[in-house]
C-alpha cells in the first residue's frame, strides 16, 4: 500500500490535462523507408505474432526493455565506451554479444513501430500511448548511440576519441528533441527520415560484428584513415546538421503561414515558441563546459555515469515538453533537476569530495526522480482518461 502511495504523487492538476481529452495525434511520415519497408513489416509481425488481447502500452514497454538490456550488457562489457587505449586489461566481448545486440534492437525496434499499429487495429489509441512511446524513446535513444561507438573500438583494437562522442552524443539529442520542439509549435509530429535508418545501420552493424568480427572494420579504417567511428559521426552529423534540422524550421515556416493552424498561433511567439528550447541548451553548456573544466576528466573516468546522467535530464525535457504539447500548455523553461548536474560540476570543479562518489550520487539521484515523475505522470494519464497503464483498455467506439 506505501509502495503505491509513492507513485500517487500528482505532478499536474486535473485542469492542466483536461485538454488529453480532447486531443488528437497528428503526425506525418514521409520516408519511403518507412512506407515501403518498415510499415509492411510491421503489419507483418502484427498478423502472425500478435494476438488482439496484447495491449499497445505492453509493447512498447516491453519493446523499451528489451533494448535497454543489451544496453546494460554493454556497459558490463564496456564501461568506459573504449576510450581508454586498448591494454591487455581489456576484454573484447564474445561474438554473441554483437548477434544479441543486433537481434535485441531489432525486436524493440518493431515493437516500437508496431504499437501504435496494434492500437489502432484494436481501437484503443490514446494520448496515454504517445506519452509512453515517446518518452521511452527519448531515453533509450540517447543511451543506444554510444552503443555505436563502442562495437566499433572493441572490435577494431582502437580507442574512441572523446570529442568525437561528445559530438555524436549531441548530434542525436538535437535530432530528437527538435522533432517534439516541431510538434510543440506546429501540432504535428514529422517523423524524421533518419530515425528508421539510424536504427536500421545500427541493427546492421552490430551484424557485420558478429559476423566479420574485426576484418570489415580494420579495412575501413585503411581504406579512409579514418576510425569507424569518425565515419559514423560524419554520416549522422550530415544527415541531422543539413537535413533534420533544415525540415524543422522548413515546417515551423509553413506551419506560421498557414492562418487555420491554431497551434501555432498560440505557441509560435518569441515568449512561446522558444521556451522548450532554454532547458536543453542550458544543460548543453553545462555538460560540455563540465567536460572541459573538470579537475578529474570526469567524462573519460565516468564516462558511462556522465553520459546517463545527461541522458536521463533530457529525458525528463523531453517528456515534459510531450505533456505540454498533448495538453495544450505553455512550457516552463524552468526543471529544478538541472540543479542536480550542476551541483556536481560545483563539486568537481572545486574539488570538495570524491568524484567517483558524486557521480553515483548523481546518477541514482537523477534516476530515482525521473522514475518517480514518469511512473506517477503515467499513472496520472491514465486515471485522468479512464484507461490502464499496460492492460488492454476497452474497444473505444
Amino acid at each position: 500500500m506505501a509502495l503505491n502511495d509513492l507513485f500517487n504523487h500528482r505532478y499536474y492538476t486535473d485542469e492542466f490535462m483536461d485538454g488529453l481529452k480532447t486531443y488528437k495525434y497528428s503526425s506525418i511520415d514521409t520516408s519511403p523507408l518507412a512506407k515501403y519497408v518498415m510499415k509492411p513489416w510491421w503489419s507483418t509481425f502484427l498478423h502472425y505474432f500478435v494476438p488482439l488481447n496484447v495491449s499497445a502500452n505492453s509493447m512498447t514497454f516491453w519493446g523499451f526493455m528489451i533494448g535497454l538490456s543489451h544496453i546494460v550488457l554493454l556497459t558490463i562489457y564496456d564501461p568506459d565506451v573504449s576510450l581508454c587505449q586498448p591494454s591487455a586489461e581489456n576484454v573484447v566481448p564474445p561474438s554473441w554479444v554483437w548477434l544479441y545486440g543486433a537481434l535485441a534492437h531489432f525486436l524493440a525496434h518493431t515493437l516500437d513501430g508496431a504499437d501504435g499499429m496494434q492500437a489502432r487495429r484494436t481501437g484503443t489509441s490514446s494520448p496515454l500511448g504517445e506519452l509512453m512511446d515517446h518518452g521511452l524513446d527519448s531515453l533509450s535513444l540517447s543511451c543506444i548511440v554510444l552503443s555505436v561507438p563502442s562495437v566499433f573500438a572493441l572490435q577494431a583494437g582502437v580507442h574512441n576519441d572523446i570529442n568525437q562522442l561528445f559530438l555524436l552524443y549531441v548530434i542525436t539529442l538535437f535530432g530528437f528533441y527538435f522533432s517534439h520542439w516541431e510538434k510543440y509549435i506546429t501540432g504535428v509530429l514529422f517523423l524524421p527520415w533518419t530515425y528508421d535508418a539510424s536504427m536500421l545501420l545500427t541493427q546492421g552493424i552490430f551484424l557485420l560484428a558478429f559476423f566479420t568480427q574485426d576484418g570489415l572494420f580494420r579495412f575501413i579504417q585503411s581504406m579512409t584513415g579514418w576510425t569507424c567511428a569518425g565515419v559514423f559521426l560524419a554520416i549522422s552529423s550530415f544527415s541531422v546538421l543539413f537535413f533534420s534540422i533544415p525540415c524543422t524550421f522548413v515546417n515551423i515556416y509553413r506551419a506560421m503561414q498557414d492562418k487555420n493552424n491554431k497551434t501555432v498561433k498560440k505557441q509560435a511567439t518569441l515568449s512561446n515558441g522558444y521556451q522548450p528550447l532554454v532547458p536543453f541548451f542550458l544543460s548543453l553548456v553545462l555538460f560540455v563546459g563540465w567536460h572541459l573544466m573538470s579537475n578529474d576528466a570526469v567524462a573519460l573516468r565516468h564516462t558511462r555515469l556522465f553520459f546517463y546522467s545527461w541522458s536521463l535530464l533530457f529525458s525528463n525535457f523531453t517528456v515534459r515538453l510531450i505533456v505540454v504539447q498533448m495538453c495544450s500548455r505553455q512550457f516552463s523553461p524552468f526543471n529544478s533537476l538541472l540543479l542536480l548536474p550542476f551541483a556536481a560540476f560545483l563539486v568537481d570543479v572545486f574539488d570538495l569530495a570524491d568524484l567517483s562518489v558524486t557521480m553515483w550520487c548523481l546518477f541514482v539521484s537523477l534516476l530515482l526522480l525521473h522514475c518517480h515523475y514518469f511512473i506517477c505522470l503515467i499513472r496520472q494519464v491514465a486515471h485522468h482518461l479512464g484507461v490502464p497503464c499496460l492492460a488492454m483498455a476497452k474497444k473505444r467506439a
